[in-house]
């Protein structure tokens, strides 16, 4: 239904907003780091333009001061605060009329009209606000100073992220469809191998774009947004340096889901993924069968690229979702999503880019930015829906 729809879009704004990721994927964080803005988003490729300085650094001031006071000032009783300047009351209020008062410094009426439900109100006019949460203690203050506490207090008091939930899904659908590339595909070059040649071979194919005879496109990941609870993950995804390449290319797994990176090959492999310019994992493996867990530090969603420091011609994709409603297409560009619970969905389809650019100071193949599509979604009870992808 119309109503549902955008309700369910409306939420996953609210979802990415409060998250700090990109407005349009909701994947990939905002920020680097407390004062450093990304440039833009490194899956959908959206560039994040920045505020006037001084909004900026208006929120910054909020945040830090919200952040130190809120936790100190709020269990505190509001004569303990401003003494007997500000009125302390209830927040949940029963009855015709729980207190009536005057403020001490200016005698104006504080609190009136508990029956309709509000607190700030006089005989004549309608409450200034109302609440519902259990008891704590407003003030209400007639000083501007104690007013912009109040308010900044009440800034603070944000709703954290909601962390997705495991639940039995019952009645849940199924997606399904492929991922064709629509006309000629570009031929890719072979990658030089400069090192370790012996074991690595003297070239390597490009796995940025690999399209099958049928058209279907490996490697392109599938996942639903703003799935807030569902079925558990299963499986694990392990990461093999692999006769001198990452095994598979693309990868696709779930915050909290069992993750490893394993050296196949008897030379030194350094695994570094990156989630846009931070390092996510930096792993020296030395030896041949060497593997090391990484699931606890893939924390956060978004695009991993993986790059291997003793290789520049070593590179792949880790793609970290907030659900495990995440799926990689096979070889024939096929993909398939179970047990999603009855809704509707937006549906985006992530490509890495692969037209040459060139190579960096390292000598590592460019491409040109991610691909993605963005599609609507309806998942019946028990029901299955198909989804195609055309890549240009």
């Amino acid at each position: 239904m119309p109503f549902d729809r955008h309700r369910n879009r409306a939420t996953a704004i609210a979802h990415r907003a409060v998250r700090l990721r990109c407005p349009r994927c909701g994947q990939t964080p905002l920020f680097r780091g407390w004062f450093s803005m990304a440039r833009e988003c490194a899956l959908c490729g959206l560039v994040f333009e920045r505020a006037q300085g001084y909004f900026v650094g208006a929120i910054y001031i909020n945040y830090a001061v919200s952040s130190v006071i809120a936790p100190v000032v709020l269990p505190l009783q509001p004569e303990l605060l401003a003494s007997d300047r500000v009125l302390g009351e209830p927040r949940t209020m029963n009855g015709d009329l729980a207190r009536t008062a005057n403020c001490g410094g200016c005698g104006r009426i504080v609190a009136r009209h508990a029956n309709r439900g509000g607190i700030g109100g006089d005989a004549a006019s309608p409450p200034m606000f109302t609440v519902s949460s259990p008891p704590i203690f407003i003030a209400k203050a007639c000083r501007p100073g104690i007013t912009l506490l109040v308010a900044a207090l009440v800034l603070a008091t944000v709703a954290p992220a909601v962390a997705y939930e495991e639940i039995v899904v019952k009645d849940g659908g199924t997606l399904g469809g492929h991922v064709k590339f629509a006309g000629t595909p570009p031929t890719l070059e072979p990658l030089p191998v400069n090192k370790n040649r012996d074991v690595c071979g003297d070239r390597k194919a490009s796995e940025a774009l690999v399209v099958g005879t049928d058209g279907g496109v490996r490697g392109a990941v599938i996942f639903l947004e703003g799935v807030a609870k569902g079925k558990k993950p299963t499986g694990e995804v392990l990461l093999d340096n692999h006769k001198c390449l990452f095994v598979s290319h693309v990868t696709a797994t779930t915050v909290g889901t069992k993750a490893r990176v394993k050296n196949s090959d008897g030379i030194l492999h350094n695994t570094h993924g990156f989630l846009a310019k931070v390092t996510v994992f930096n792993l020296a493996l030395p030896n041949r069968d060497q593997m090391i867990d990484i699931t606890k530090r893939l924390t956060k969603p978004g695009v991993v690229r993986v790059l291997c420091d003793a290789h520049p011609h070593m590179f792949a994709w880790m793609i970290v979702h907030d659900s495990p409603y995440v799926a990689v297409t096979d070889e024939h560009g096929v993909f398939k999503i179970d047990s999603i619970p009855a809704g509707t969905y937006k549906v985006t389809m992530w490509h890495e880019g692969f037209r040459p650019k060139g190579v960096d100071k390292d000598g590592r193949p460019t491409y040109d930015e991610p691909r993605t599509i963005t599609k609507d979604v309806t998942i019946a009870p028990n029901g299955a829906a198909t989804l195609d992808f055309e890549l240009r």
